[in-house]
């Protein structure tokens, strides 16, 4: 269930950043590759829970089999012995007979809501299943959460109330490794320095358009500044 939700997250994500940068995209001729992109983990999304459906499917059969008729069967073959052969035998009577009968419905009722009983616990781990996917998922996000008020605490003893302004005429990147929200890398180890007023030129593969796209804005945004 983690993984279903981990999946319909980073496909509404993909949603999310194509309405966000749908007019960078349509300019630079990325719609393709999004496209590519978005259908790709569409259709993990739907694999993913065509085989959770299709294991839910057989465990439905199975539970229905096994703890309903079985139960059925279990009742009437423990009760044949003792009430027609056993100790449980009843008189010729007409008394004796309508006894048998309500001692056979007794037992069997208990003998069947046994299993049927067993059948509500196992489909409980089924909800605890789904639970555990909702709980993993939360987890996560209170990690991240925290370690995102850490660093902003870390920033504030750092700098405290001042106000911090730092000015240059270039932007540099050193080291630095360029991944998409998706987790691709575009760029294993960046090391550039742009001057002020100067062109860059970028070339590769049509996979590293987003990472073209980047740079093309924080040029543009370094030269109006």
């Amino acid at each position: 269930m983690a993984k279903e939700q981990q999946l319909e997250g980073e496909y509404r994500q993909l949603h999310s950043r194509l309405r966000t940068h749908a007019e960078s995209i349509a300019f630079y001729g990325g719609e393709t590759r999004e496209k590519f992109h978005i259908q790709q983990k569409f259709k993990s999304l739907v694999q993913h829970m065509n085989v959770g459906l299709h294991h839910n499917w057989w465990f439905s059969i199975a539970q229905d089999l096994i703890f309903r008729c079985l139960g059925s069967t279990v009742a009437g073959t423990f009760m044949i012995e003792p009430f027609f052969r056993g100790k449980l035998r009843p008189e010729s009577s007409t008394l004796g007979r309508a006894e048998m009968l309500s001692n056979l419905r007794y037992h069997s009722s208990v003998i069947i809501a046994l299993f049927t009983s067993l059948g509500i616990l196992f489909g409980v781990t089924r909800k605890l299943d789904r639970l555990s996917g909702y709980a993993s998922r939360i987890h996560e996000l209170v990690l991240i959460s925290k370690e995102l008020s850490v660093s902003d605490a870390s920033s504030l003893q750092k700098y405290g109330n001042r106000n911090y302004v730092s000015e240059a005429n270039y932007i540099e990147f050193d080291g630095v490794k360029v991944v998409t929200p998706t987790g691709n890398v575009l760029v294993e180890d960046l090391t550039l320095r742009v001057e002020s007023g100067s062109n860059l030129l970028v070339t590769g593969s049509p996979t590293r358009t987003a990472f073209f796209i980047l740079c093309i804005e924080v040029h543009v945004a370094y030269c109006i500044n």
